[in-house]
């Protein structure tokens, strides 16, 4: 299910969120916004590529080196761990 083989590939970023949610619903999930809680912070920007990247790939998102230089490290690790079980291409 590849980009490019013919098949739409659906980035399914609301179901990594959900995931973080069931997780830890207030401390990490509350890591994936800026303090607006309306924009995505670096660990939610984070967590919808891993899910596009999964989409477009097929790949695992657990793979992809990435230091967060501020808050969210916990969060990042959240986000790969739940990558790989919620962007999954449907």
């Amino acid at each position: 299910m590849l980009l490019g083989s013919g098949y739409v590939a659906t980035a399914r970023v609301g179901a990594g969120f959900g995931a973080v949610h069931a997780a830890d619903p207030t401390r990490l999930f509350n890591e994936l916004y800026d303090p607006d809680g309306s924009h995505p912070s670096a660990a939610g920007t984070f967590l919808a590529a891993a899910c596009m990247y999964t989409a477009m790939t097929g790949g695992s998102p657990t793979a992809i080196k990435y230091v967060l230089t501020s808050n969210g490290v916990e969060a990042v690790a959240c986000c790969r761990a739940v990558g790989c079980l919620s962007c999954k291409v449907v």
